[in-house]
């Protein structure tokens, strides 16, 4: 398997420390002048630092996962020893989805510590909404913001430390994924001298993925914090490699961002999961043909209506069968008079579209000011 970089025991780092004596001199609650600012020139120290004795490195934990089309991943970071002269023990664990088309991620968390503040348990992106949920069942959405993202925040591979001077120990079959299998201690994580580790990590053959990881530390109060000693357990592992099913929201959550153009005058916009609405001064009538035109372009389809309930299907055809042949019939002219084609109102008009588990209803009113599109989008929930 390729090297990410060459193996070495020992290295130098340069550690740029950026010094202000201005700052330094301040106190808190002092006032600052433009003099006073932060400033300050770079200075370089030379640290020698021991890393793991093997040749392969490996300092990005999550390399090759951006070329998968889905996956499943879960990391338990797991504690036992002592706090403040008590017994403690916790473990937390994070199970992580990954879905590239249509983009969509999901994590769950449990923990058995101790939370003042209650946190989601279910957190999910997709449909340009994030989303929160809580053990009492409460669902929350909002528009994503990608720069701001928890699920990239909280995703478990950011706690999985890479390895610098890894040993080769074999290869091995993980989930059903081709590895090579390395092992390290506390100097392949920069830690040599801090805490006693013994780990080891399987990366795929092809692709060069993190598929299994695991971890033990021990150590005392210079390395948990005052008062704290013991040992801590990261493992973490990769499963379902391009075979996660299609990520589905659990019941109760709203639906996402409305997927649904504006008409190219719209004002007074509100854009939030589950609904999308915005004034224009285009006409009910031109609204209306815009949304009939344009939503069958995203998927959007025009539900089958219901059968009358006097009328039965005949044995072993489905209702969308019978709706389609009764639209052929009336087309060739032997369905019988069709009536008469409604003439649309130009002042209101009351649109649906269906796609998948979710349904469109759009309403188009004339008022005073202009025109008024209110856009809702809601699972069903069947």
């Amino acid at each position: 398997m390729a090297q990410f970089f060459s193996g070495h025991s020992r290295i130098t780092l340069l550690i740029l420390l950026l010094i202000s004596t201005s700052f330094a001199c301040q106190t808190i609650g002092s006032s600052s002048t433009p003099e006073a600012e932060v400033s300050g020139t770079p200075e370089f120290i030379e640290v020698d630092l021991e890393l793991g004795p093997g040749n392969f490195d490996y300092p990005d934990t999550a390399a090759g996962l951006a070329e998968l089309s889905s996956f499943k991943a879960s990391l338990t970071v797991s504690f036992e020893g002592t706090q403040g002269g008590q017994a403690a023990q916790w473990s937390n664990t994070s199970v992580f989805t990954y879905q590239k088309e249509p983009l969509a991620r999901t994590l769950t968390f449990e923990t058995t510590a101790v939370v003042e503040d209650p946190q989601p348990n279910f957190r999910a992106e997709m449909d340009g909404a994030e989303y929160e949920l809580f053990a009492d069942g409460n669902c929350f959405a909002s528009p994503l913001d990608p720069a701001n993202s928890a699920i990239e925040f909280l995703n478990p591979i950011v706690a999985v430390a890479g390895v610098l001077g890894a040993e080769e120990s074999g290869h091995e079959t993980v989930n059903g994924i081709e590895t090579d299998h390395y092992t390290f201690d506390e100097r392949a994580i920069a830690q040599a001298g801090l805490n006693t580790s013994s780990g080891e990590l399987w990366v795929a053959s092809q692709g060069g993925y993190l598929v299994r990881y695991h971890l033990t530390t021990e150590g005392d109060e210079n390395y948990f914090g005052e008062g704290m000693a013991g040992t801590v357990t990261w493992d973490y592992e990769l499963s379902e490699v391009n075979q996660v099913a299609a990520i589905q929201l659990p019941d109760g959550c709203p639906a996402g961002m409305v997927d649904a153009p504006m008409l190219p005058d719209a004002v007074n916009i509100t854009d939030m999961p589950g609904l999308l609405q915005y004034d224009t001064a285009t006409s009910v009538l031109e609204a209306r043909a815009f949304y009939e035109q344009e939503l069958p372009k995203l998927g959007w389809v025009v539900p089958a209506a219901p059968l009358p309930e006097e009328m039965a299907l005949p044995e072993g055809m489905s209702q969308e069968q019978f709706q389609q042949m009764l639209e052929m019939m009336q087309q060739l002219g032997s369905g019988g008079p069709a009536g008469p084609t409604p003439t649309p109102d130009p002042n209101n008009a009351v649109l649906e579209f269906t796609r998948g588990e979710y349904t469109l209803s759009v309403t188009i009113t004339l008022g005073t000011t202009g025109t008024r599109v209110q856009i809702t989008m809601s699972r069903s929930l069947e």
